[in-house]
């Protein structure tokens, strides 16, 4: 799984979800702790979350974990790339 990949496909994710859930970027990011600026990077995929905020987010948000990431390799892994730890 290319991580920089799976960190764009997950802020786009998370962004979508937010958004389909009419919540204001401040609104998750004061109930998750962190800045907007923080949560805004996440969705822009420029920064990955802590394994801990990436729970919280999920929680917040109703997401299952699982599910993304089965939605990352079903349509977004290229099985002829290079696997990179």
């Amino acid at each position: 799984m290319n991580e920089k990949n799976f960190r764009i496909f997950y802020g786009k994710y998370i962004r979508k979800q937010r958004s389909m859930q009419n919540l204001l970027q401040e609104e998750v990011a004061h109930k998750m702790g962190i800045s907007v600026d923080a949560l805004s990077r996440i969705e822009r995929g420029l920064n990955s979350p802590s394994f801990n905020s990436s729970l919280l987010l999920e929680k917040l948000l109703q997401l299952d974990h699982q599910y993304i990431l089965q939605e990352f390799e079903n349509y977004y892994v290229d099985p002829d790339e290079p696997y990179e730890d």
